[in-house]
């Protein structure tokens, strides 16, 4: 049996539209929201709009926060970049900045954009990724071969 590591989740490299690399790991909501690092007037906000939409799906809700309450819509949206990205790190206005750390306001709106989409894209389970990459190298026909010129 493999040893599983339980460090953080590794890092990935996304290219923003601006050219620039980040380095990004996908933040735990549940995790950010336990810990206080989601304001609680937000997290309230947030909240509210997902009662209020059961069963709607991550966009519907976060577009009625939006619309109820574009500060706390945007505020949401800082906070997850900040806990996204690895490199660089980001701090908020009226935050202490971390060594080597660069205000969050230095990110341009596509930026800021890209990286939500990052964020809010559904996780691919790696160990399916493995069984479709071994299974599209393996066996015979994969490649074509086994297809015939005309049907009989």
């Amino acid at each position: 049996m493999t040893e599983t590591v339980w460090g953080p989740p590794p890092a990935e490299e996304l290219e923003l539209p601006t050219g620039r690399v980040c380095q990004v790991r996908r933040p735990s909501l549940s995790v950010m929201a336990a810990t206080g690092q989601i304001p609680n007037p937000v997290l309230a906000t947030i909240l509210k709009a997902a009662s209020q939409a059961p069963g709607k799906g991550e966009q519907a809700v976060m577009t009625r926060v939006l619309e109820d309450s574009p500060s706390d819509y945007f505020a949401y949206q800082l906070h997850m970049i900040k806990a996204a990205l690895v490199e660089p790190k980001v701090y908020l206005p009226g935050e202490t900045p971390p060594k080597g750390g660069v205000p969050v306001g230095n990110l341009t709106e596509s930026e800021i954009q890209a990286i939500m989409r990052w964020i809010q894209q559904e996780e691919k389970p790696q160990r399916l990724d493995k069984f479709r990459g071994k299974r599209a190298r393996d066996g015979a026909g994969t490649d074509g071969s086994a297809v015939r010129d005309e049907a009989e």
